[in-house]
Formats: structure tokens, C-alpha cells, sequence
């Protein structure tokens, strides 16, 4: 299989600190990589739930649970904190509603995702990140490996 070249200057100094390469499983985290403790407790004010750095491709993978006897939507929202229209993905829960995939996989690049509740009931979530490293750091042209690399 054919491979560009690795280039070891890095670009972002958050994303590659010690120039990855490949792919790695991490949690959702917020800007400086700090992991966020699980389950997310959603209420009707945003909440930050992960911070995609430059120069990865995170593939972020969410799962929503309700608890309460009430139905309940999620909110997730790709770098609005207003939540405007045309960023908002909805997912409505029933009642007392075990885990339920609510963004599969999507990936993001230099981008904050947030994320909240239609109502007052209780929702968590929880999920994890595949991240993507550039294949070439000075030209994300060249794409982002993925886990068959």
C-alpha cells in the first residue's frame, strides 16, 4: 500500500506534542486534551463535551441514556453555543431509555461540540473519540490515517 511520507513538523502544538502517527482511542476531552470525567449529566444549558484539535480528524461517537419517565430530545451542537440553526443535530429519548447512539462516528476537525437537554429530564451521556493523525503535518491534503494503517 502506498504511504506519503511523514513529516515531523508539527503544526499544532495541542493535537501532536509528541508527533503521532496512526490512529488512537481517547476519551471525549476538552481544549488541552483534558479528558471529561463520565457520564456527561446534560441540563438546558450547554454543556462542552469534546474539542476537536487542528491537525487530527476526530471521529466522535456519542450515546445517550434517559432516565427519567419524561421524554427528553439531546442537543448537539458543532460549534454553536447558541445552538443556531443549520449546527443542531436532535435526538429524542423516551422514557426511562437505555443507551442509545446519538452521533456515530462523525468526524470533526478544529472544532468544539456541545450539548444539551430539551427539558429538565435526565439525561447522560457518554462516549469516546477515534483520533486521526495527519499523514503529512504542514498539508492536511494529504489525509489522516485510519485504523487499517
Amino acid at each position: 500500500m502506498f504511504k506519503q511520507p511523514y513529516i515531523t513538523q508539527e503544526v499544532s502544538e495541542e493535537a501532536l506534542k509528541k508527533n503521532p502517527k496512526g490512529t488512537s482511542k481517547i476519551p471525549l476531552s476538552l481544549p488541552g486534551g483534558q479528558a471529561i470525567t463520565l457520564p456527561i449529566a446534560l441540563t438546558q444549558s450547554p454543556v462542552e463535551i469534546h474539542h476537536a484539535p487542528l491537525g487530527v480528524l476526530d471521529e466522535v461517537y456519542i450515546w445517550a441514556s434517559n432516565y427519567s419517565d419524561a421524554a427528553a430530545n439531546v442537543l448537539i451542537s458543532i460549534g454553536s453555543t447558541s445552538f443556531a440553526d443549520g449546527s443542531v443535530i436532535e435526538a429524542q429519548l423516551t422514557g426511562k431509555n437505555g443507551l442509545v447512539l446519538v452521533y456515530p462516528g462523525i468526524p470533526h476537525n478544529n472544532v468544539t461540540i456541545l450539548a444539551k437537554s430539551s427539558g429538565a429530564a435526565a439525561i447522560n451521556l457518554v462516549g469516546f473519540v477515534v483520533r486521526n493523525y495527519s499523514i503529512n503535518n504542514s498539508d492536511s491534503n494529504f489525509g489522516y490515517y485510519n485504523s487499517g494503517d
